[in-house]
């Protein structure tokens, strides 16, 4: 008897654990769809520059250029280059950096400079990340639309292997190693840079989105959430857009807006009209513009190489 009873206990705990095991893993998928990823992305994309406009707490503050090009054998790279023009120190530095400027000097955190950043990732023909380059210099911008003299020189490069993202932090002369935790299918994203395409959003949808930083050298792995439908006025019109909120914690959904690290305004056909980056107590924002302006960054003048 106490082995019928025994049996019965651990089928129904089994079933218990299926169940939620569903409706939590499985279901969603069905009902909302696969999050977008580096395939989905690169099917529709466009071999033409995108540009976007900067702004910082409302005033303009610079241009960014992305590009998508692809080989005989099917592998891609998507470059980037973003210029800032009178940035504040403060707003780019770590949360204590700018508490220390604060405290110790208010000259020194108001201080202002010019920013280049150049960013390349490769990808395979089936769209795995295989490595990035990301290069930062802060100084002054000459009329070449180059830094002059730059006076802090950053960059991070990452080499995948497996579900593990190998990065090399390099700062003037220091040089640092560390090895992350990469979830699969996963998406990189540039705390400096706009996502071009998310596609075939759906209200729901949630995945892991490693994120990371040149000028404050670190990596980190926020959660991407589809939170529901939003209007934006882009390009002299009211536009429908799924709104995409980005979160340093997972468990902090029950506040909207608690702990929201980045936002992206998304059109209907996938492309990113707008993305918001919070820095510090700092709004960074990117919209899109419907064709690249004259004096842009190109792409055909990158850094020179770093490493």
């Amino acid at each position: 008897m106490t082995s019928r009873w025994s049996t019965v206990a651990v089928v129904l705990f089994w079933l218990t654990s299926m169940g939620w095991l569903v409706e939590r893993k499985i279901v969603p998928s069905w009902v909302v769809g696969d999050p977008p990823t580096y395939r989905t992305v690169l099917k529709d994309a466009s071999a033409e520059p995108v540009g976007w406009a900067i702004s910082l707490d409302h005033r303009p503050l610079g241009w960014a250029v992305c590009q998508v090009c692809s080989d005989a054998q099917g592998a891609h790279t998507v470059r980037s280059r973003v210029q800032f023009t009178q940035v504040p120190i403060v707003s780019l530095a770590p949360s204590w950096v700018q508490s220390m400027l604060k405290l110790l000097d208010q000259q020194a955190a108001q201080l202002r400079f010019d920013l280049d950043a150049t960013t390349v990732l490769g990808l395979d023909p089936l769209g795995r990340p295989l490595e990035f380059r990301s290069v930062a210099e802060l100084g002054r911008l000459g009329k070449r639309r180059t830094i002059i003299d730059p006076i802090v020189r950053m960059g991070m490069r990452g080499v995948v292997e497996g579900n593990q993202l190998k990065l090399t932090i390099r700062s003037g002369e220091s040089v640092s190693r560390v090895t992350t935790f990469l979830p699969d299918q996963a998406m990189l994203g540039d705390a400096l840079g706009p996502q071009e395409r998310l596609p075939n959003l759906r209200v729901g949808q949630s995945w892991n989105w490693p994120v990371y930083n040149p000028m404050r050298q670190q990596m980190e792995i926020l959660q991407a959430n589809v939170e529901g439908r939003d209007t934006i006025h882009w390009n002299k019109r009211d536009r429908p857009v799924l709104l995409v909120e980005l979160r340093g914690d997972p468990g902090a959904e029950t506040t909207r807006g608690q702990n929201v690290r980045a936002r992206c305004w998304v059109a209907p056909d996938g492309l990113v009209l707008a993305q918001e980056v919070v820095l510090g107590g700092s709004r960074l924002k990117f919209e899109r513009v419907p064709r690249k302006a004259p004096h842009e960054p190109t792409l055909d003048d990158p850094l020179e190489p770093w490493w």
